[in-house]
């Protein structure tokens, strides 16, 4: 059994659906906040300062599903997709994650970032942490150097928010990943995410998505195995 997609129509089209909403082109039934309350989906209780306008997210990560209406209690106007994984080993794995990216992008006519891929980059940011379980520091210290690189193509670019998807596989833990960017965002807005894994399993199948059998580095590669 696979842990996760690389990438899912149904976080794109949600947030497209958001977007679509404040600019009056979905009914309120098609935009997650009719008939109930959105509710925040916050873990660990990472604090949520909104500015007075909508803000611009920078999506990081390789999108998975959430459901309706969980993704924030706040609407955004803008959205982009960053594709950042240096972890990810070995690069012709790289290159079959990136290519599903890409495809699903153009598919829903979505706007996408890609960083550089570095491997050695981030084999000496966690140097010392190799042996390190799954969800331990080797992974929080992955999550922070990840984290960072959004923040600044966010700020760099225009955007004032910033939302990760590295909780989603069954392999990572969302409550680590919220208190890293706690811990490492500054002058930008971080939006935690709450996962529907149904619905999320649902849709990778409905778009027939390729679907990896580890989280993407190599040591997540040697413990699955």
């Amino acid at each position: 059994m696979s842990c996760c997609a690389p990438c899912s129509a149904g976080a794109i089209r949600q947030l497209k659906n958001i977007i679509d909403c404040k600019h009056g082109l979905n009914s309120p039934s098609t935009c997650g906040r009719s008939g109930r309350e959105r509710r925040r989906a916050d873990g660990v209780g990472v604090h949520i300062s909104i500015p007075p306008t909508l803000p611009r997210l920078a999506l990081l990560g390789t999108p998975s599903l959430f459901r309706e209406g969980e993704f924030s209690s706040h609407p955004i106007s803008d959205f982009i997709v960053l594709f950042f994984n240096p972890n990810i080993f070995p690069e012709s794995e790289y290159q079959k994650r990136l290519a599903e990216q890409i495809r699903l992008c153009k598919d829903l006519g979505v706007k996408y970032a890609i960083g550089e891929y570095n491997h050695a980059q981030w084999r000496n940011c966690i140097l010392g942490f190799e042996d390190e379980p799954e969800r331990g520091k080797r992974c929080s210290e992955c999550f922070k150097m990840r984290i960072k690189w959004g923040a600044n193509w966010a700020r760099e670019n225009g955007y004032d928010a910033l939302a990760t998807v590295f909780g989603v596989s069954k392999y990572k833990d969302q409550i680590q990943v919220d208190l890293c960017a706690a811990s490492t965002l500054e002058k930008i807005i971080y939006l935690p995410i709450k996962w529907d894994e149904d619905l999320r399993i649902s849709e990778n199948k409905k778009y027939d998505f390729y679907r990896q059998k580890y989280c993407g580095c190599e040591f997540s590669l040697k413990s699955d195995m």
